[in-house]
């Protein structure tokens, strides 16, 4: 049987997709079961994370659901903390809220969430489940960090 090279073409694209529909239903699969690659190798502790990430990348965690009154992000104390947190998108979830966050770390760790968040009323937090992301470094063992900038000097006239 002689197919036409449309024809071919087409059941190439047919397979094609066919392939990733079957991918995508094996990683909805994965995420139901809660335990995706990243978060099953942890490397050195034996907590649990919601998500892991990289030194210096943004990083996205959707569809947070916290109990209580509304959060907001707590501020900076210094401009060199080492963990950034921002609220995306806040929806209402019954008497909870649900949140989009957005974070990067400049230091390997494990982070709670939790400890970057306020009550936007002021109230005591109370008992929240901790939503742990884990953060790692890319740079070999005993990589030294960048020198600080100093100015250059001008050329005396």
């Amino acid at each position: 049987m002689s197919l036409s090279k449309s024809n071919r073409l087409l059941l190439i694209i047919i397979a094609f997709n066919a392939l990733i529909i079957t991918r995508s239903s094996f990683s909805v699969a994965e995420n139901v079961a809660g335990d995706s690659a990243e978060v099953a190798n942890s490397v050195s502790e034996e907590t649990e994370t919601d998500l892991t990430t990289t030194v210096g990348m943004t990083a996205t965690l959707e569809q947070v659901v916290l109990p209580g009154s509304e959060l907001i992000v707590r501020p900076l104390e210094t401009r060199h903390d080492p963990f950034v947190l921002r609220i995306i998108k806040t929806f209402g979830h019954g008497t909870d809220h649900r949140y989009d966050f957005d974070f990067y770390a400049l230091e390997p760790g494990t982070y709670n969430l939790i400890d970057y968040l306020i009550r936007s009323d002021g109230s005591a937090m109370g008992e929240i489940e901790p939503v742990l992301v884990r953060v790692t470094a890319t740079l070999p063992a005993g990589q030294v960090a960048p020198s600080e900038l100093s100015e250059p000097s001008l050329p005396s006239l």
